[in-house]
């Protein structure tokens, strides 16, 4: 734990308006950087580092957390640290990009927001999301020799496109689009691969578990946030229309066991995928990956059934995809197949 100040890049020192109060709400970078004199003292501008053991940290300014809201706000008006206090620190050199761990956006400099005084003068801080300095780099590449044409179904166990039947072949990928946030050239690496090898498509997560270190740690680097997944999976679904692939989607993330809350997220993401002209690229939809393996994510309890029947007839009428509960998974051992609703 250590006290910093933050200079962004107009020279000035971040600023809380208000330090210590509730009413610290704003945040400002226009304070003038030692060593020039600055008569009011500088404790609205000395953070405290507060680390975390997964590498995370909050800052606090006279006793009180930074939180990043999620409208794109920014405050330090909290007395504790949960989920919006915390953000995870990217340093390059002696500079530093502060990045939300629970929205994913990051602290900038707003230059459309001018506070002057007559005191001082400087630019309010908010959240960003830092994909919007991200471009996709758009290289002819080779088409897909074997794609799908048309819309996939599923008649009287076989598997169908506009051109006759099929035997489709999807390679998973389960953390694709943290994959997509975290590494863009990774993510480009993985569908030319799947073209490459003759892949129809890629079967991934449209949640994966709930945070960060669940199961030990066993999902670092995978965990794909709701937020993060509702912002994302239209351009993940645009990638894979533009390389000829099909996207079999499933959830990983029981919403602490609130199935009306879970139901609601689902309807939401997948009208979204359906307003943005993307029911044709998903090609199957399951409610869990392993409905069935004994697990926070599945059973066999009624619930996992009446659940997932209704999951999957949300999908039928947003989508027109076909539907499956998801890979058979088994208790102590893993059965390969799918139980299937087509047409």
């Amino acid at each position: 734990m250590g006290t910093i100040k933050l200079q962004a890049f107009t020279g000035k020192l971040v600023s809380v308006q208000e330090a210590g109060t509730d009413a610290a709400t704003v945040l400002i970078a226009r304070t003038p950087a030692p060593p020039a004199e600055w008569p009011f003292g500088y404790t609205w501008e000395e953070f405290t580092e507060h680390s975390q053991a997964d590498g995370s940290l909050a800052l606090s300014c006279a006793g009180r957390y930074l939180s990043a809201q999620p409208d794109g706000s920014l405050q330090c008006n909290r007395t504790e640290i949960g989920a919006w206090e915390l953000f995870r620190p990217y340093q390059d050199g002696t500079s530093s990009t502060y990045q939300s761990v629970a929205h994913g956006t990051v602290i900038y400099v707003d230059v459309s927001k001018y506070v002057e005084t007559e005191d001082w003068s400087g630019y309010q801080l908010g959240m960003r999301n830092p994909l919007e300095w991200r471009f996709t780099v758009l290289r002819d590449r080779p088409p897909h020799e074997d794609a799908l044409v048309g819309r996939l179904v599923a008649r009287n166990g076989l598997f169908y496109d506009d051109t006759g039947p099929r035997l489709p072949q999807f390679f998973h990928v389960m953390p694709l689009i943290r994959v997509f946030h975290d590494d863009r050239a990774k993510f480009d690496q993985a569908l030319a691969a799947g073209v490459k090898a003759g892949r129809h498509g890629i079967r991934f997560g449209y949640t994966l578990v709930e945070t960060e270190t669940q199961d030990g740690g066993y999902w670092a680097g995978c965990h794909v946030p709701l937020d993060m997944a509702m912002d994302l999976m239209c351009p993940v679904l645009e990638a894979l229309a533009n390389a000829s692939l099909r996207a079999h989607i499933f959830g990983a993330n029981n919403f602490g066991g609130n199935w009306t809350t879970e139901r609601d997220w689902i309807r939401q993401l997948l009208q979204k995928i359906a307003d943005a002209g993307h029911s044709e690229t998903v090609a199957l939809f399951s409610w869990r990956n392993e409905p069935f393996m004994t697990s926070p994510y599945g059973g066999h309890s009624q619930e996992t059934y009446t659940h997932g029947a209704e999951a999957m007839q949300i999908a039928k009428d947003t989508l027109g995809c076909i539907t499956c509960m998801g890979a058979m998974g088994e208790d102590d051992g893993y059965i390969a197949g799918t139980v299937v609703h087509g047409e």
